[in-house]
């Protein structure tokens, strides 16, 4: 059974393989927002982030965004001096992709 898109969220379709997507939602019993990659039918992964660390994660998705596009002063999504406050933002923290 296919669970319906969120009720509080959305969903970003990936643009790289068909049926790849990338689900947002809010789970305020939980005190999470939860994202979800599924590849059509099947979730094949989440992760749960505290409210707070919003602002940090789309921070982030913002410089890897404007890296992508061939913004000026950027390496990986990142100024040169870019400190994070949260050991996992940290560019050598990144978990290798598998």
């Amino acid at each position: 059974m296919i669970n319906p898109a969120p009720a509080h969220g959305g969903v970003v379709l990936g643009r790289d393989r068909p049926g790849r997507a990338l689900r947002v939602s809010s789970h305020p019993e939980l005190g999470r927002v939860v994202l979800s990659l599924w590849d059509g039918a099947l979730c094949i992964g989440t992760l749960r982030v505290a409210p707070g660390d919003v602002p940090e994660m789309v921070q982030t998705l913002t410089g890897a965004a404007v890296a992508a596009a061939g913004g000026p002063g950027t390496v990986a999504g990142r100024s040169p001096d870019r400190t994070s406050s949260h050991p996992a933002t940290h560019l050598g923290a990144v978990p290798p992709v598998v």
